[in-house]
């Protein structure tokens, strides 16, 4: 029977030392995903950051190019009322520059 003790021993140490490889593993690999977990969790934050500025930087361009679009509109209303002027006034110039039609 000394033999089936040993081959017993001998199969619940292999089992004893098996399991223990599988918890030491499972624990190494679970501290590998919660590593990456956390890196990947900062990286998001990163771009969550970079997308906000990103957002920020459009409507503030968005704005100011909506400001420059009135300020426009406003030259271009001045210069049309400032081109009507000249032109009666060119006109009136032009009309009273003219010699009087004078009859035969």
């Amino acid at each position: 029977m000394a033999v089936s003790s040993w081959s017993n021993f001998k199969i619940s140490f292999t089992s004893a030392i098996a399991i223990i490889t599988i918890v030491i593993g499972g624990s190494i690999a679970w501290a590998n995903v919660t590593d990456k977990v956390k890196t990947n969790e900062t990286s998001i934050e990163k771009i969550v950051k970079e997308v906000d500025t990103v957002q920020s930087d459009i409507k503030a361009s968005e704005k100011e190019r909506s400001e420059d679009k009135i300020e426009l509109a406003r030259e271009i209303t001045s210069m049309a009322g400032d081109i009507r002027y000249l032109r009666e006034k060119i006109d009136q110039l032009l009309r009273y520059s003219q010699p009087a039609n004078k009859g035969p």
